[in-house]
């Protein structure tokens, strides 16, 4: 699966992940996954959202080796205490960790990755390869982006969408997910962005890969270095 030097990667079936979990006896949640787990009433999506937490606790686990047994300490927390999603933290015991971390599940598949360096960023996305009409090609992507894919095969409009996801869940710092606010482009190097009017050139690295029906997208971004694009 594709990945970076600095950031760790899981992508599986949801079975699979459900698998592991049951053979590390690691399937239970903390309080706070728990409480996040009871506002999806559909079963298939509790089911993703839970193999989700699954797949972010083994990344953490491999930190700790020979401690499976005590998963239900590790949380990964993704909502202020009055319910506003933020980016995704682990909790380990009592410690929050300075790791980032994403997680995005799809169609059967999950897909997480982890950072320990906390000037490291990372977000990941699975897009499902499926027809996009037009209409949301003309909502959710730039002027820009429309001529780079015009009659591009499904595959390349699946992964310029899930470069948004991914970049997004990389730079946000607590604003909502504005597609059209963030630019794709295809590069010397494979594709570049822009997000909500920084060019991410030098800070920003974005991995392409997939997995059955879907593009796979990892972002690692250098903060340091968005910072300095931001000035």
């Amino acid at each position: 699966m594709i990945a970076a030097s600095d950031v760790t990667t899981w992508c599986a079936e949801i079975d699979e992940v459900l698998r592991w979990a049951d053979a590390a006896a690691c399937d239970g949640l903390g309080p706070a996954e728990r409480d996040e787990l009871a506002r999806y009433r559909d079963p298939e999506r509790r089911r993703a959202w839970h193999a989700g937490r699954l797949a972010a606790r083994r990344l953490v686990l491999d930190r700790f080796p020979g401690e499976a047994g005590r998963a239900p300490e590790i949380e990964v927390l993704s909502r202020s205490s009055e319910g506003v999603p933020k980016r995704p933290r682990v909790r380990v015991g009592r410690q929050l960790m300075p790791w980032r971390l994403s997680i995005s599940h799809s169609g059967g598949y999950v897909y997480a990755a982890i950072s320990e360096d906390p000037d490291v960023s990372v977000g990941v996305d699975l897009a499902p390869v499926g027809p996009y009409g037009e209409g949301f090609l003309k909502t959710w992507f730039t002027a820009a982006e429309q001529h780079a894919l015009r009659a591009a095969p499904a595959f390349e409009v699946a992964m310029f969408w899930a470069v948004k996801e991914a970049v997004y869940k990389a730079c946000n710092d607590g604003e909502t997910f504005a597609p059209a606010l963030i630019e794709v482009r295809r590069t010397e190097q494979g594709l570049g962005a822009t997000y909500r009017g920084v060019d991410l050139t030098g800070a920003v690295g974005i991995s392409r890969g997939e997995c059955p029906g879907h593009a796979a997208v990892l972002v690692r971004l250098d903060l340091a270095r968005l910072k300095t694009n931001r000035r």
